[in-house]
């Protein structure tokens, strides 16, 4: 597929041992199984390095993802709670541009449609030169194969915290199914709120707690830009607002 050389690594059925690294992928087979995706690259920190590698608990995959930077967490909470998403790697791959030149991205995510995407993590304001050329070289090669490609920059201090709280809320509790339809019907009444949804608790918290589930896995949708109060409206998955 053109100049760039794709290398993935993948198990090579010897428990905990990875593929030979140096094994390129061939294209004409297709893609690779992506569930079986092993990282790249262990992240590490250094005297030298600025990031902080993170081993981050991901609900999709049902395992811990190493990632290389709090940044990178940040991003991992967002996709981990969006019911399209059904596969997520760290460190997913290299890609060989040239001789000594060569890059690996910071995640991939492959959606319920199908649709893989691979994510590059950097804060607004510390893109320098060579990423914006990984980029750029990254997103060709990825268009090249039927691929997307993000350049995250973050998120905003609201949204972020909104991802946190929510993330406090990720298992699943044993009572819920008893709320779900509750808090389903509740959710696509005209005008619906945070406040109208928690109004019909009866004081034992099972049906905010089932909420604030039902609102990470994306069930519950609150606008993106929009804080987590009383009078923040509401919609169920699905239903326009």
């Amino acid at each position: 597929m053109g100049a760039v050389q794709w290398y993935f690594f993948l198990p090579d059925g010897t428990k905990d041992k990875r593929a030979n690294p140096e094994d390129e992928w061939d294209w004409t087979q297709g893609p690779p199984d992506l569930r079986r995706l092993r990282p790249a690259r262990d992240p590490k920190s250094t005297a030298k390095s600025r990031h902080v590698p993170v081993r981050a608990y991901s609900v999709t995959m049902g395992k811990h993802l190493h990632l290389e930077s709090g940044a990178e967490h940040d991003l991992l909470r967002i996709v981990d709670r969006d019911p399209r998403v059904e596969i997520i790697a760290a460190q997913p791959l290299r890609l060989q541009f040239s001789k000594g030149n060569s890059h690996i991205p910071d995640l991939l995510t492959v959606s319920v449609d199908e649709t893989v995407t691979v994510w590059d993590v950097r804060p607004a304001g510390r893109v320098n030169d060579k990423l914006q050329r990984d980029a750029e070289l990254t997103g060709a090669a990825c268009r090249e194969v039927g691929w997307d490609y993000q350049l995250w920059l973050g998120s905003d201090l609201r949204e972020r915290l909104k991802t946190l709280w929510l993330t406090c809320a990720r298992d699943r509790p044993s009572w819920a199914d008893q709320y779900v339809p509750v808090l389903e019907q509740a959710a696509q009444a005209p005008g619906a709120t945070v406040g109208h949804l928690r109004a019909l608790d009866d004081g034992s918290g099972e049906l905010t707690s089932t909420m604030w589930h039902l609102m990470w896995s994306g069930h519950i949708i609150v606008a993106k830009d929009m804080p987590l109060q009383d009078w923040t409206p509401v919609t169920w998955r699905g239903v326009e607002s």
